[in-house]
C-alpha cells in the first residue's frame, strides 16, 4: 500500500469502471448531483457514504479519486490497529508479536494488496 501511495500521482480516475463508478454515482447523488445516466447497475450505498464527503472538497475527479485511495489507506491502518485491539480482547496474555501477526493476516491477503489503488468497497 505504501508503494501505491508513493505513485498516487499516476492515478487519475476509475480503473474498474462499472464497479468504481457505481459507488461514485451514489456518492454524487448524495451530494445532489445527477449521475443517474452514468450507471445502469445497482450498487450498495455503504462505501458511497465514505466517498460522499470528498465532493465537498473538490469536483476534480482525478483529485477525488486520489483522496479516495488515501482514505482506503487510512482505513487499512485503522483496520490493522483494530485487529490488534480485538486480539487483545480475546486473550490478554498473547505476546505482542502474535497480536501483530494475527492482525496483519487480513491486509496481507493478495486480493487486498492488488486492489489498494482502486476505489471500491473490497478494500474498504
Amino acid at each position: 500500500m505504501g508503494i501505491r501511495l508513493i505513485y498516487i500521482n499516476d492515478l487519475n480516475g476509475p480503473i474498474v469502471f462499472e464497479d468504481e463508478l457505481g459507488y461514485w454515482t451514489h456518492a454524487a447523488n448524495m451530494n445532489g448531483l445527477n449521475w443517474s445516466n452514468t450507471l445502469n447497475m445497482w450498487y450498495s450505498f455503504g462505501y458511497s457514504f465514505v466517498l460522499a464527503p470528498i465532493f465537498k472538497i473538490t469536483h476534480d475527479m482525478a483529485a477525488m479519486y486520489k483522496i479516495g485511495v488515501v482514505i482506503n489507506a487510512i482505513l487499512a491502518v485503522f483496520g490493522f490497529w483494530l485487529g490488534i485491539r480485538l486480539v487483545e480482547q480475546l486473550d490478554e496474555n498473547i505476546p505482542d508479536i502474535a497480536k501483530i501477526l494475527i492482525a496483519f493476516a487480513p491486509p496481507i491477503y493478495a486480493g487486498y494488496l492488488l486492489q489498494t489503488n482502486i476505489c471500491w468497497s473490497e478494500t474498504f
